[in-house]
């Protein structure tokens, strides 16, 4: 039988913790995020927020059209896809990368 609710936990040291799914691997395996708080409440509303954010960039990825994609296009909506799957610094790597060296090139180039 599968586990629901909330997945939100008094800690030791008095806290809040919220686990959420970020993402999932390439190997179908949840990924993670975690949310700490002084309160339930607290951690509750900020999950809340997370899972829509999360929900609303996968939408916006599935809004394609054939014909009218730029590559462009694609780097942005995967960059924004791939935010919740890796650590920030990482983000920033990939982000400038794109922007420096490959939108330039080829950014506009239909898909």
């Amino acid at each position: 039988m599968s586990r629901r609710g909330e997945n939100i936990y008094k800690r030791k040291d008095g806290r809040w913790e919220g686990r959420y799914i970020k993402g999932y691997a390439p190997d179908k395996k949840a990924i993670y995020g975690y949310v700490y708080a002084k309160s339930y409440r607290e951690v509750r509303n900020r999950m809340v927020f997370l899972k829509k954010d999360i929900k609303n960039e996968h939408l916006q990825i599935s809004k394609y059209k054939e014909g009218s994609l730029l590559l462009q296009n694609i780097a942005e909506d995967w960059l924004i896809y791939m935010k919740h799957q890796i650590k920030d610094s990482t983000y920033i790597k990939y982000r400038n990368m794109i922007q420096s060296y490959i939108l330039p090139g080829i950014g506009t180039y239909p898909i």
